[in-house]
């Protein structure tokens, strides 16, 4: 299996704008609690956090908040898968020796597996129905969708999985050895000349007369 990502321009309306950035600025927030949680427990106790312990705490926030209730559970939980990928790969570049910052948040988020419909238009959950600019067909199967905000113009980024499609026939091998053999002959040719040169230079040098002065 291959894997491809497409990406395509969106055109969200005002209410659809607004709904966006604030997915973008709450999955932020999310974020960055989530690693400082994670670093205040390494501070303290020397142990880490596990994605588990920190997507259990999901349900008590969404009772108390009204905008965390506003966006997908996928695109919260992605969030925290997120920072736990980012955050074992930092521990495992200090445990080298190298000495890098805490990850830090993109401008995208992601719906894993649902939350999103594709139909001549695409529907985000917890959004609506926006238009999409399909400048070209997506093949394979659709399994993440990234919204990303890029210099203030919102776009997807569909990553699928296709099957490999074997070569088509061509002749392009037979051309090569084709093509060597030619230089092969070209250099006889050339090597044949030279030799030919040479012995006749050789031959005038043994026949000509020696003069002196």
């Amino acid at each position: 299996m291959s894997k491809l990502t497409f990406k395509y321009r969106l055109y969200p309306n005002r209410d659809q704008r607004e709904k966006l950035q604030s997915t973008l600025d709450l999955c932020r927030e999310l974020y960055n609690a989530a690693l400082q949680e994670r670093r205040e427990a390494w501070s303290s106790t020397h142990k880490g956090i596990s994605y588990v312990a920190q997507a259990n705490q999901l349900g008590d926030i969404k009772a108390i908040r009204d905008d965390v209730r506003a966006v997908h559970s996928q695109v919260l939980q992605d969030v925290l898968r997120r920072i736990d990928k980012t955050f074992k790969a930092f521990f495992v570049r200090c445990q080298r020796g190298q000495v890098p910052g805490f990850p830090r948040f993109y401008d995208s988020f992601t719906y894993p597996q649902a939350g999103f419909k594709l139909n001549g238009r695409l529907w985000l959950s917890k959004i609506g129905n926006m238009k999409i600019k399909l400048h070209r067909p997506i093949k394979g199967d659709i399994k993440t969708l990234t919204i990303k905000r890029e210099n203030d113009r919102w776009y997807a980024w569909f990553s699928v999985v296709v099957e490999p499609k074997p070569l088509p026939a061509n002749d392009k091998a037979v051309g090569i050895e084709r093509w060597k053999k030619a230089v092969r002959i070209v250099q006889r040719i050339h090597r044949k000349v030279f030799n030919q040169r040479n012995d006749f230079n050789t031959s005038c040098l043994v026949k000509s007369p020696i003069t002196t002065v």
